[in-house]
Protein backbone atom coordinates (compact mmCIF):
# COMPACT_ATOMS: atom_id res chain seq x y z
CA UNK A 1 0.00 0.00 0.00
CA UNK A 2 0.96 3.30 -0.88
CA UNK A 3 0.50 6.85 1.54
CA UNK A 4 -2.13 8.12 -1.17
CA UNK A 5 -4.11 4.41 -0.75
CA UNK A 6 -3.79 4.92 3.40
CA UNK A 7 -5.01 8.42 3.11
CA UNK A 8 -7.89 7.02 1.59
CA UNK A 9 -8.26 4.20 3.89
CA UNK A 10 -7.57 5.91 7.69
CA UNK A 11 -8.43 9.70 6.67
CA UNK A 12 -5.21 12.57 5.99
CA UNK A 13 -4.85 13.33 9.57
CA UNK A 14 -3.90 10.25 10.42
CA UNK A 15 -1.46 9.80 7.64
CA UNK A 16 0.25 13.68 8.73
CA UNK A 17 0.58 12.41 12.15
CA UNK A 18 2.16 9.17 10.90
CA UNK A 19 3.96 11.49 9.08
CA UNK A 20 5.41 13.52 11.99
CA UNK A 21 6.03 10.22 14.04
CA UNK A 22 8.61 9.24 11.16
CA UNK A 23 10.05 12.37 11.84
CA UNK A 24 8.77 14.41 8.48
CA UNK A 25 6.21 17.24 8.13
CA UNK A 26 2.55 17.07 7.18
CA UNK A 27 3.36 18.84 3.97
CA UNK A 28 5.71 16.50 2.94
CA UNK A 29 3.41 13.15 3.26
CA UNK A 30 1.00 15.36 1.02
CA UNK A 31 3.92 15.61 -1.68
CA UNK A 32 4.83 12.32 -1.41
CA UNK A 33 1.00 10.94 -2.06
CA UNK A 34 0.92 13.25 -4.75
CA UNK A 35 3.86 12.21 -6.42
CA UNK A 36 5.52 15.24 -6.62
CA UNK A 37 7.92 13.75 -4.60
CA UNK A 38 9.44 10.14 -3.58
CA UNK A 39 10.56 9.41 0.47
CA UNK A 40 14.02 8.55 1.17
CA UNK A 41 14.80 4.80 1.68
CA UNK A 42 15.19 5.54 5.36
CA UNK A 43 12.15 7.59 5.68
CA UNK A 44 10.15 4.79 3.53
CA UNK A 45 11.35 2.19 6.57
CA UNK A 46 10.75 4.55 9.19
CA UNK A 47 6.96 4.32 7.73
CA UNK A 48 6.36 0.68 7.00
CA UNK A 49 7.95 0.25 11.21
CA UNK A 50 5.50 2.69 12.15
CA UNK A 51 1.97 1.62 9.65
CA UNK A 52 2.56 -2.05 8.52
CA UNK A 53 -0.19 -2.16 5.62
CA UNK A 54 2.33 0.14 3.96
CA UNK A 55 4.78 -1.48 2.33
CA UNK A 56 8.50 -0.78 1.03
CA UNK A 57 7.68 -1.86 -2.69
CA UNK A 58 5.06 0.55 -2.91
CA UNK A 59 7.01 3.74 -1.49
CA UNK A 60 9.48 2.84 -3.52
CA UNK A 61 9.85 0.29 -6.41
CA UNK A 62 13.05 1.57 -8.16
CA UNK A 63 14.74 0.74 -4.72
CA UNK A 64 12.74 -2.19 -3.30
CA UNK A 65 11.68 -3.78 -6.59
CA UNK A 66 8.03 -3.87 -7.96
CA UNK A 67 4.85 -4.91 -6.14
CA UNK A 68 4.57 -9.06 -6.92
CA UNK A 69 1.11 -11.00 -7.76
CA UNK A 70 0.60 -11.28 -3.71
CA UNK A 71 1.33 -7.49 -2.95
CA UNK A 72 -0.46 -6.00 -6.06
Amino acid sequence: MNIRSLAHEIGWNAVESLGVQAGTRPSYMHQIAGGHRQPSPELCRRLVALEPRLSLQALRPDVYGPLTQQEA
